[in-house]
């Protein structure tokens, strides 16, 4: 801190009027080697006198350098190589301003009292300015000196008023150049840490491409050579079992690396980083019991520890020429270098290991005829087998191994299933076609210690055969459909030919008729899949949700009402409109709400809940209270033709059909359905249907 008495007690008020617009305009000079000749003539203005010099701390320590003087009209600026007040023995280049106070300087007083170190300096400000007495004050600020001003008038001495604002002027002054030293200091600390950050961001791209061992450390020395200037480097990996180093890469030597170290002396400097796992800087070889570590004419050796999850696995070694060659930021930069030298070194050693393995396993993926590619969790293919190279007409020499999948596979429609599971983070299903005559059902899953494995099952013979029962079931179904209508039509002749039967004879009238519903409801469900199966499209467009929630009441209320139950369906409105087709949207509820009246005794309730889900998807949540669902059989409610047996059921009518088809209903709005029962307290379906977007 500066004294309390460091400003006069009264000063003018044009005085501190000056001082404040002098802070104004050196405060938004932030460069410091531009502040400099800015501060003598903006001074000497406010000041009102005819020379002012600034002297701030020279190149070298304990040195006091002339940086500006204004002398006039003009500005001189110096090189603070070129003059240079050497004030040694002095261990305080600021030695006269001690106390932060200001002074009188006098050639002819001064020079004769203070020794050489004062002589030194009065020779040299007055070999600038005129040998006549000049005031000074010194530049401060936060307890610290950063320059002095040195003020001087052609028409007799300072007087003390002036010499006043001159010690105000200086705080400003040193204000100011604290504020652009701070300011250049954090530039050159973020610039560094800009240049740092980009090299270590070069680093990362270089190792990141690189897979094999030999180019690990090739880049890793390399790096560290140029950095840190040495003239040599090698790594070594290290055995935690032996306790020993094995030198595996170098630049800069003639001999191998194996001649760089003994590996069993623990006096070894790499060695011993290796079991202390802490960084070695020695600054001079041939000073230090080590000796040095090859026997050349390296002087200075730097060893740092590569680590992977806190265990040693390798150390970095540079040597220079030049003793005491490597710094601080060196050390830091090859630390942090080391660090990801450890995760690019383990990742290729697991590669090579990993090619180890997948060359066991090649030999058993041969024989299968389904297509298998294991992709790395680097993105690169691992293994391809035979079936797949015959497949996708890849090239025979297994050339795609190492290659990332996206490049390899970019032209076929196994890159968007791939990226999608990748993206997605689970498994993928599709079906993919290659040609006019070969479908396969293609799956992406991900393995965690592995990376993606991918195959693909021919379904070529399997979808012929799924053709020929679709056309199977469809001419089936459509025959079936002329015998049920002649034999209603003769059993409505019969009714109308005999108006007057008897009480037994018209339940058997009736059988019939509620068998061949029931026949011409299978027969519908039935051509119903056969199309959807088959392909069929469905219609894409904006669906009224109030308008769809009015249609599946009307239908439904019906049954609902002879069975005296109740029946809660919302109108939907202000949510938002469904994207799909009306008709078979329609055909989704009406199926789930009649089977939950079916399901339900007399009495019962069935309603229905609607909520959007996120931005894009509508839920829909059909409860009953109805007999329930054992879990055995909830997993199978989906599958064609089942239906749950049990006592309860025995007499309620049903194909086993409804299910699956409103399931490859919601599938193809790609939407999804699930299910939750408990048995004797009801069915809940939940349906998820995508929201229409503007």
């Amino acid at each position: 801190m500066l004294p309390t008495d460091y400003f006069p007690a009264e000063l003018t008020a044009e005085a501190y009027k000056g001082a404040f617009a002098l802070s104004l305009f050196l405060g938004s000079i932030n460069d410091f080697d531009a502040l400099l000749p800015m501060i003598p003539p903006s001074v000497r203005d406010v000041l009102g006198c005819e020379q002012v010099m600034l002297l701030t701390p020279g190149r070298r320590p304990n040195t006091l350098a002339i940086a500006s003087v204004a002398d006039g009209i003009n500005v001189r600026s110096f090189d603070t190589q070129d003059i240079t007040i050497d004030v040694i023995p002095d261990a305080d280049p600021f030695r006269f301003w001690e106390r932060q106070q200001p002074a009188t300087l006098d050639p002819a007083i001064l020079a004769g009292d203070a020794g050489p170190a004062a002589a030194s300096l009065m020779r040299s400000i007055f070999t600038i300015l005129p040998p006549r007495e000049a005031y000074s004050a010194p530049a401060g600020a936060n307890g610290k000196l950063y320059g002095v001003l040195v003020a001087q008038d052609g028409t007799g001495r300072i007087d003390p008023q002036r010499g006043d604002v001159l010690t105000l002027l200086a705080r400003t002054v040193g204000v100011a150049l604290a504020n652009a030293d701070r300011y250049q200091r954090s530039e050159q600390e973020r610039r560094h840490r800009a240049e740092e950050m980009e090299i270590m961001a070069q680093i990362d791209r270089e190792l990141s491409d690189s897979i094999q061992l030999d180019d690990v450390f090739a880049i890793t020395l390399d790096w560290a050579i140029r950095y840190s200037r040495a003239h040599g480097a090698y790594l070594s990996l290290f055995d935690e079992t032996s306790r020993s180093l094995r030198p595996v890469a170098s630049l800069g030597y003639k001999h191998p690396p194996e001649s760089l170290l003994a590996a069993s002396e623990e006096d070894n400097i790499p060695l011993r980083a290796a079991l202390n796992n802490r960084a070695e800087n020695v600054a001079s070889l041939h000073g230090s019991p080590d000796g040095s570590s090859n026997g050349s004419i390296m002087c200075s050796h730097m060893s740092v520890p590569v680590t992977r999850e806190e265990r040693v696995i390798a150390v970095i070694s540079v040597e220079s020429r030049r003793a005491d060659a490597f710094s601080d930021a060196h050390l830091q930069f090859i630390t942090n270098l080391s660090a990801r030298a450890g995760t690019a070194i383990d990742n290729a050693r697991l590669y090579a290991n990993e090619v180890r393995e997948r060359e066991k396993t090649t030999s058993i993926l041969r024989e299968i005829a389904d297509v298998v590619i294991v992709v790395g969790l680097d993105e690169r293919i691992l293994l391809i087998n035979d079936s797949a190279v015959n497949v996708l007409c890849l090239p025979a020499d297994q050339s795609c191994i190492g290659r990332r999948f996206a490049e390899a596979f970019a032209d076929t429609p196994l890159l968007g299933l791939y990226q999608r599971a990748v993206t997605g983070g689970s498994k993928s299903y599709e079906t993919i076609s290659l040609s006019e005559d070969r479908t396969f059902a293609a799956s992406v899953a991900h393995q965690p210690d592995i990376g993606w494995i991918v195959t693909m099952r021919d379904l070529t013979e399997l979808r012929r055969a799924d053709q020929i029962k679709n056309d199977f079931m469809s001419v089936l179904s459509h025959d079936l459909k002329q015998p049920v209508s002649v034999v209603r039509g003769y059993v409505e002749l019969l009714e109308m030919r005999n108006p007057v039967l008897d009480e037994r004879s018209r339940y058997y009238i009736a059988m019939i008729f509620q068998s061949l519903d029931n026949m011409s409801k299978l027969i519908e469900d039935l051509l119903d899949l056969a199309r959807l199966d088959t392909g069929a499209e469905l219609m894409r467009t904006q669906v009224n949700l109030a308008q769809l929630m009015t249609n599946v009441r009307d239908w439904i209320r019906p049954a609902a009402e002879a069975k005296s139950m109740r029946l809660v369906i919302p109108s939907g409105e202000n949510l938002p409109a469904l994207i799909g087709d009306p008709n078979r949207l329609t055909q989704i509820f009406v199926n789930l709400v009649h089977n939950a009246v079916k399901y339900t005794p007399a009495g019962g309730q069935v309603e229905m809940a609607i909520a959007s889900e996120g931005e894009d998807m509508v839920r829909f949540a059909i409860r009953d209270s109805g007999i329930g669902i054992g879990p055995e059989d909830l997993k199978a409610v989906f599958e064609r033709f089942y239906r749950v047996r049990r006592p309860e059921t025995q007499n309620v009518e049903g194909s086993g059909l409804g299910l699956a088809l409103v399931k490859r209903l919601v599938e193809l709005h790609r939407g999804r359905i699930d299910v939750e029962s408990l048995l004797g307290e009801g069915t809940t379906f939940f349906v998820t249907l995508p929201a229409w977007s503007d």
